[in-house]
């Protein structure tokens, strides 16, 4: 499969070049480990993406209509009793609930991108971050693509999502670092 060789020049005693001596070393085993290492890699990263796709839509689907299922029972209760400051306090708290369950969803695995693809959910995240971080991003989609390719053999959505978030991630600690 693979072999490396090296060269070095035989000298004599004066330091003359008298020859090269030619090294070959068979390394079809250490291609081979590193081929296996490059596909568990992928794999694990696949098994990573599908658990944060199963664990955002657990958290959207059952917190999610429990949150709900409150602030309607709130919004009853704040009609049929006197405590209207208090349901209206519990109401904004269940809002707030509500919204970041559907963030921490989103982030863990955007449903943007089983349903409209890696560029709009990479939008989707660019936009985000830049909204609630404060920083201006300015996204390349193309550029970002083409070495989201190159760069790893993985599913397609899994390797661009990972480099979207390792560039804003670095983006944003380079911010704070300023």
């Amino acid at each position: 499969m693979g072999q490396a060789s090296r060269w070095t020049t035989l000298r004599d005693n004066d330091g003359k070049a008298i020859g090269w001596l030619e090294i070959n070393t068979d390394i079809t085993s250490r291609r081979r480990a590193e081929d296996a290492a490059r596909r568990l890699s992928g794999r694990i990263l696949t098994l990573q993406d599908d658990e944060r796709r199963r664990i955002a839509r657990g958290l959207h689907d059952s917190l999610g209509q429990f949150l709900t299922a409150l602030k309607l029972n709130l919004g009853l209760l704040s009609a049929a009793d006197g405590n209207a400051r208090l349901v209206a306090e519990s109401s904004e708290i269940v809002d707030q609930c509500l919204a970041e369950t559907r963030t921490v969803s989103h982030l863990l695995h955007p449903p943007l991108l089983d349903e409209a693809g890696i560029g709009s959910a990479v939008r989707w995240y660019v936009d985000g971050f830049g909204q609630r971080s404060g920083i201006k991003v300015t996204l390349d989609l193309s550029r970002s693509l083409a070495v989201c390719t190159k760069m790893w053999k993985l599913p397609y959505s899994v390797q661009c999502r990972r480099l979207s978030r390792m560039s804003i991630d670095t983006r944003a600690l380079q911010s704070s670092a300023a």
